[in-house]
C-alpha cells in the first residue's frame, strides 16, 4: 500500500507540474534504460533488461511515446514504449558496430555508424531512403540531428568540425573547425538558438550559438566525470549531460544558458550511461502508465 501511495504522488506531482521531464538513460553494462524525474530526481524504475543485449544508442520520438535503442548483438532497431517499458517494433540494420541514432523531424531516424563514414535515414518501418556523402577526411560518425529549420549536422572522427547537409541529404560544408572537444560526441541537442554536443572522453558537454544555419562560440562545461556521453534537453532552460566514472552511473542537470549545475543524481548499481532522451511534460495517461508500471515493479520486488 505504501509503494502504491509513493507512485500515486510521483504521479499525481507530474501533472501537477507542467515542468514534469522524463528524463531516460541508456546503461550498456546494464542493458536497461532507466527513468528518472529530472524535476524531482525521483527515480522511477528501468525497462528493457529481458530485451537488450549489447544496446550502444538510443534517440527519442515523443509524439509516438517511442524510444528507439540499436543493439550490436541483434544488429536491429529495437523501439520501446517508454511508458510501459515494452518493445513494440524491431527494425533490422546492416551492422554491427557501435553506432549514433537521432530522430529527424518528419520522424525518419538518422542512424550513423562509428566504424564508417556512412550516414542512413530510415523510415519507422526500416525502409531506407537515403545515405549521405561525407565530407573529405571524414572517419565514423559520431553524432548527429536535424535543427528545427531542417539543417542537418553531423560530427565524424577525424575532422574536428561540424558538417551541414540540407533536409536532403546534400553535403554544403563545415560550419564549424577546431573544435576538439567534440571528437568524441555521442549526442546533438538543439534548443532554440543554441545546439549542445556531449563531449565523451573529455567530460564535457559543449554549447554553441547556433543562427541560420551557422554555428560560433563554443563553450566547453565540465561535469566533473570521466565520460560525458549523453547529452539532451528539457524545458529550454535545461540540459541533461549523463556519463560515468569507474562504472557508476550519473545525470547532471545544468541551466541552459549559464552552464550552471542545478543537481546530480546517482544511478542505481554499475551503471555506464552512453545516451540520455528528455520526454518534456507528458500527458497525464503517460504518468499514469509510468506509475502503474513501477507499482508492478516493487511488487514483484517485495515479493
Amino acid at each position: 500500500m505504501r509503494s502504491l501511495l509513493i507512485c500515486v504522488g510521483v504521479v499525481a506531482s507530474g501533472v501537477a507540474h507542467a515542468s514534469f521531464e522524463l528524463v531516460l538513460a541508456l546503461d550498456s553494462s546494464g542493458r536497461v534504460i532507466h527513468r528518472l524525474d529530472g524535476d524531482t530526481n525521483t527515480y522511477l524504475g528501468s525497462f528493457g533488461r529481458t530485451r537488450l543485449v549489447s544496446p550502444v544508442a538510443m534517440a527519442l520520438h515523443q509524439s509516438s511515446n517511442r524510444v528507439y535503442v540499436h543493439d550490436t548483438s541483434i544488429q536491429s532497431l529495437m523501439a520501446f514504449d517508454y511508458n510501459t517499458g515494452e518493445q513494440v517494433a524491431e527494425i533490422p540494420v546492416a551492422t554491427n558496430s557501435f553506432s549514433t541514432m537521432a530522430i529527424m523531424n518528419n520522424g525518419n531516424i538518422l542512424f550513423g555508424d562509428f566504424y564508417s563514414s556512412t550516414i542512413r535515414q530510415y523510415t519507422n518501418t526500416g525502409t531506407l531512403v537515403n545515405t549521405f556523402t561525407a565530407p573529405g577526411g571524414a572517419g565514423g560518425v559520431r553524432a548527429m540531428g536535424q535543427a528545427p529549420d531542417g539543417n542537418i549536422f553531423a560530427v565524424y572522427n577525424g575532422t574536428n568540425a561540424v558538417t551541414r547537409y540540407t533536409s536532403g541529404g546534400s553535403l554544403v560544408g563545415n560550419v564549424a573547425t577546431g573544435v576538439t572537444t567534440i571528437s568524441d560526441s555521442r549526442q546533438m541537442v538543439f534548443q532554440g538558438n543554441q545546439v549542445v554536443l556531449s563531449g565523451g572522453n573529455t567530460g564535457n558537454w559543449v554549447r554553441f550559438n547556433y543562427s541560420a544555419g551557422s554555428w560560433t562560440s563554443a563553450t566547453p562545461i565540465s561535469t566533473g566525470q570521466t565520460y560525458a556521453y549523453g547529452a539532451a534537453g528539457g524545458h529550454f532552460s535545461s540540459i541533461y549531460a549523463g556519463g560515468y566514472t569507474a562504472s557508476v552511473g550519473y545525470i547532471n542537470a545544468y541551466a541552459r544558458t549559464s552552464g550552471a549545475l542545478r543537481s546530480t543524481f546517482t544511478l542505481p548499481g554499475n551503471a555506464t550511461i552512453i545516451s540520455l532522451a528528455c520526454v518534456v511534460a507528458p500527458e497525464p495517461s503517460g504518468l499514469a502508465f509510468i506509475g502503474i508500471a513501477t507499482v508492478l515493479l516493487l511488487r514483484r520486488k517485495s515479493r
